[in-house]
């Protein structure tokens, strides 16, 4: 908590990330929207939350009154094609790409939403760590699934492979959060 509010330590790398001013963001899972809010409080030009929950998105509307920040229902990458028709500098996306069933298509629709020198950052779990041992063992051994939501173990080695080709390519890769449990 930061004062009074609960700030992920991703939301403080993310704004840390790059100098926000001028840029046009879309936040896609943005939940209660304090990553996108920071990021326009940080000089964004504009920031567009995106969110398949509902109530996540009534909350972010009720605590974020910010006039170049807006927030739409959609679920992402499926309504990909209607969240926005203009290209945009950055996509954030904190902790999505595991849950979504094809990861790789995902991030390739987020390619196509971005201008050419655009950049997408990403948060992932990454499951080298005891927590992920355990899982990757359960999951191969007995086929238990590593959570209700989680569909993929994903790497930055990964994140190389699906960017092949592309034009685009990995240039960070930062690890956070090092308690024994997300370490």
């Amino acid at each position: 908590f930061e004062d009074g509010k609960d700030i992920s330590e991703s939301n403080t790398i993310i704004w840390n990330a790059i100098d926000w001013s001028a840029k046009t963001v879309i936040d896609i899972g943005c939940g209660t929207g304090e990553t996108a809010a920071g990021i326009v409080n940080l000089g964004a030009s504009s920031a567009m939350g995106v969110d398949f929950s509902l109530n996540a998105l009534r909350i972010a509307s009720d605590k974020h009154d910010i006039p170049n920040l807006t927030f739409k229902h959609a679920s992402f990458p499926d309504d990909f094609l209607t969240i926005s028709s203009d290209l945009v500098d950055v996509i954030v996306s904190c902790g999505t790409l595991e849950h979504m069933n094809d990861p790789q298509d995902a991030l390739n629709k987020m390619i196509k939403m971005i201008k050419e020198d655009g950049q997408i950052i990403l948060t992932c779990p990454y499951f080298i760590n005891l927590r992920g041992f355990v899982w990757m063992t359960l999951a191969t051994l007995q086929d238990v699934p590593m959570s209700l939501s989680d569909k993929h173990f994903i790497s930055p080695f990964d994140i190389r492979k699906w960017l092949d080709g592309t034009g685009y390519r990995l240039t960070t890769v930062q690890s956070f959060d090092f308690d024994a449990a997300n370490g």
